[in-house]
């Protein structure tokens, strides 16, 4: 009996034990975190994101003036192509409200270097009705795990901001232009295709005893051949090569490429050649006593071509300045000339 109670006795010491151990490690977790150094952060720039005009950015060669019209944002260069506005409207937001970190005072002219601001990588100016400002984004610090930031108007003072702020103003031109797309085609809608002075073109001839205007079996109502044309000469090929180029046309992506200058002649481009694409859509006919037939609309679109070396490149218009690549080995096997 005494033995029993001796062991009563221990085993309630040890819960009063444990109990004081779990009181002392919380204790100490929320006396650990009262104390922790507290993170100061400063207002650096504090306006409406919708009072933004212009925004201006230059990250390392590249130079972007983003201009406000209609409610819009535009890129202010000639032939400017259309660009992704929710970009610009996330960089105008993000620039109306910076935090900062870290304050350093009386930084010196020759220290800026430290903070990669002397020449800074990524300039950003601000124009507002009244006012504008410019800010300066300089090298990483590995400790802070942010960037080093200060305003054109007071390079003395230097702070750290979130990495994901510098982040929204690294731009390129890949990301910011909006890409040209060429019409969806099957390759059995396709009726010709043009480059240069060379076009091939499918004959569709209908069978005497099709059914024209059925749906069943379209493509055996008709027999079909190919010719090319040459300037005013033209000659029969065979109609395996002209699906060879319809299945290519059909499987043409444009790939960004490059963002030129005005009036540039790069990629081939001195001497273009306007690839033109004949094709065809079915259409139901809905006027009364159409019986459920159909018609096909003829539809046309053009590229214009550049090669360089053996790569093929493409521009959707004379002047626009947005250069793809295109996947079209079909071009160089039966345009060569």
């Amino acid at each position: 009996m005494k033995r029993f109670k001796r062991l009563i006795l221990m085993l309630c010491i040890l819960a009063v034990l444990v109990a004081a151990g779990v009181a002392v490690s919380v204790l100490g977790g929320k006396e650990d975190e009262e104390n922790a150094p507290a993170v100061t952060e400063y207002i650096l720039t504090d306006f409406d994101a919708g009072d933004i005009t212009r925004l201006d950015v230059t990250y390392g060669e590249n130079e972007f003036s983003f201009q406000k019209e209609n409610g819009e944002w535009v890129l202010d260069t000639p032939d400017a192509p259309k660009i992704d506005g929710e970009l610009i409207d996330a960089a105008a937001t993000t620039v109306s409200a910076l935090k900062g970190h870290n304050k350093m005072t009386d930084v010196s002219t020759g220290r800026l270097s430290d903070y990669g601001l002397a020449r800074p990588e990524i300039t950003v100016t601000v124009t507002l009705p009244s006012m504008s400002v410019t800010l300066l984004f300089g090298n990483y610090n590995g400790t802070a795990g942010e960037f080093y930031f200060a305003s054109e108007d007071d390079k003395g003072t230097v702070y750290t901001v979130e990495s994901s702020v510098r982040e929204t103003f690294a731009l390129d031109y890949g990301s910011l232009i909006v890409k040209d797309e060429l019409p969806e085609t099957e390759s059995e809608s396709i009726t010709s295709v043009a480059l240069g002075n060379v076009r091939f073109e499918s004959v569709k001839t209908p069978k005497e005893d099709a059914e024209i205007g059925s749906d069943e079996k379209e493509h055996d109502k008709y027999y079909y051949t190919a010719k090319k044309v040459t300037g005013e000469s033209s000659e029969d090929i065979s109609y395996a090569d002209f699906e060879r180029i319809a299945g290519g046309i059909s499987e043409i992506k444009l790939e960004y490429a490059d963002f030129v200058d005005a009036g540039s002649t790069e990629y081939g481009f001195d001497d273009p050649k306007i690839l033109t694409v004949g094709y065809s859509e079915r259409k139901k006919l809905e006027s009364d006593g159409a019986q459920g037939g159909y018609i096909d609309v003829p539809h046309e679109y053009t590229v214009y071509i550049g090669i360089s070396g053996d790569t093929i490149y493409a521009k959707t218009s004379e002047a626009s300045r947005v250069i793809y690549r295109l996947n079209a080995d079909f071009i160089t096997e039966y345009f060569a000339n």
